[in-house]
Parts: C-alpha cells; sequence; structure tokens
C-alpha cells in the first residue's frame, strides 16, 4: 500500500501551530491536489516491489504558483522520486492563499517538505 506521509511546515509565518484555524483548509486542499496527481502518476508509471521514500520540498508562492519543487538528499529508487516531485509540479497552481499572512512575510513564499512513501514501512 503507497501513501504520503503528508507535509510539515517549518519555522516562519507558515507554523501550523501559530495560524492552524486559518492555513489548515489551504494546506488540505494542496495535499488532496498532490495526492491526487501523485497516486495516478504511481498506477500508470510506477512499477516499483520495494519499500521505498523519498523526501521533496517545495515552495508556493502568495499567487498559489509552485514557484520550486527539489528532491531532498538521495531517495531510495530516483523513478519514485521524479514522480513525487513531479505530482507537486504537476497539482498546482493552487489558487491565492485564503489565510492572512502578516504584511512582513507577505512577499515571501510558503516552504512545505514533503515525505512520500511506498509500501509502507
Amino acid at each position: 500500500r503507497s501513501r504520503p506521509r503528508g507535509t510539515e511546515i517549518g519555522e516562519g509565518f507558515t507554523s501550523f501551530d501559530a495560524i492552524r484555524d486559518e492555513i489548515a483548509p489551504y494546506l488540505r486542499n494542496v495535499k488532496l491536489l498532490v495526492e491526487r496527481r501523485w497516486r495516478e502518476a504511481l498506477l500508470t508509471r510506477y512499477s516499483g516491489t520495494a519499500v521505498t521514500e523519498a523526501q521533496v520540498d517545495c515552495e508556493i508562492s502568495p499567487e498559489g504558483e509552485v514557484v520550486r519543487v527539489e528532491v531532498v538528499g538521495t531517495p531510495d529508487d530516483r523513478i519514485f522520486a521524479a514522480i513525487c516531485k513531479q505530482a507537486i509540479e504537476r497539482a498546482g497552481p493552487f489558487g491565492p492563499f485564503t489565510f492572512e499572512v502578516p504584511e512582513m512575510y507577505r512577499n515571501q513564499n510558503m516552504e512545505i517538505h514533503w515525505t512520500f512513501t511506498f509500501m509502507k514501512r
């Protein structure tokens, strides 16, 4: 069985603890869109038979555009990592932020760290 372990938000204005009530619906939507693309790709393009994991960092602009997607570290399986990266790229754009961003952070992108796993350990 495969599933992404989810998103983790770093420190700063996107700290989930700081504004969870406002940011949660937006992050749920991002997660659902990425998962949909990821599952489609797994069904059509991946034939892995071993447990594998990939970590991917991305940035989303305040307008909802995916501006950076990068595989982090050395993935267990390069094909799986590429599928994960492409899922994020193809899921966007996500639409403008639906939550209030403090003025000092309004020109910064939201950073999300994803951990995708295949055949849960």
